[in-house]
């Protein structure tokens, strides 16, 4: 629902409750470079520091959390 009612031009979609069985998703996004930079945020910042820590366990190297989209943009 966020991501319909606002997000950054270009941004993916991939909620963080789905992100650990869509990790091949991700490998496709980044062509199986593991260390290109990926750049998460949510509302709040809390689900894509979730994201990060998946993220990272799972090998991507390059992983920012730029924390919540409400800090930095205006409705």
């Amino acid at each position: 629902k966020e991501y319909g009612e606002r997000h950054r031009d270009h941004a993916g979609n991939l909620p963080v409750d789905d992100l650990a069985a869509k990790l091949a998703d991700v490998d496709a996004l980044v062509a199986g470079d593991r260390n290109r930079p990926i750049v998460l945020y949510c509302r709040s910042g809390g689900r894509a520091a979730r994201a990060k820590a998946l993220l990272v366990e799972a090998g991507f190297r390059q992983v920012t959390n730029l924390g919540g989209i409400d800090d930095w943009t205006r409705p």
